[in-house]
């Protein structure tokens, strides 16, 4: 399944994010607690600093996800980031199998389809090169608009906190 994602992402300092956070819950906005972990994928031809997709599974809530982002060419600014987003709901088993084992490009046109075509993408099987977990804040500000997401993000022994 293919959808358009339009992020908005800010990286915030620890002591904004606590700010933050006090200040909303201040204003008696209850924020609802998710945790997820996401294990990204790479191959030799897709160096993380050049390739326009993204490849990962997120585990959260019970329910495995793996979904691939292709870059929409337009950009906003360095804060806003404009994806087609294409998603497969996989079992655990698969996702295991995939996170150990990697991820080959014929498991890849089975789950995504067309994808690889329609934007030009080269085929490669990919191997998971690390993992991040989050823990997200969901604030619901006013009613009729999407949450405000704060996001506190371990990986590699570092955290780092996003406004979203």
């Amino acid at each position: 399944m293919q959808h358009v994602e339009t992020e908005l992402k800010y990286l915030l300092d620890k002591d904004s994010f606590y700010s933050l956070y006090q200040y909303l819950k201040q204003k008696g906005i209850k924020p609802e607690l998710t945790r997820q972990v996401n294990y990204y994928f790479s191959s030799s031809l897709s160096p993380l600093k050049t390739y326009s997709s993204s490849t990962r599974i997120r585990y959260v809530q019970g329910r495995w996800e793996l979904t691939c982002k292709v870059l929409i060419n337009e950009t906003i600014s360095d804060a806003v980031q404009n994806c087609y987003e294409y998603n497969a709901v996989i079992s655990r088993e698969k996702a295991m199998d995939y996170i150990n084992h990697g991820l080959s490009k014929e498991e890849q046109v089975k789950l995504f389809g067309s994808m690889f075509q329609t934007h030009n993408l080269p085929q490669a099987d990919m191997l998971c090169f690390g993992h991040l977990r989050t823990a997200r804040f969901s604030f619901n500000v006013k009613e009729n608009l999407p949450p405000l997401l704060l996001d506190c993000n371990r990986y590699l022994d570092l955290c780092d906190y996003e406004l979203e």
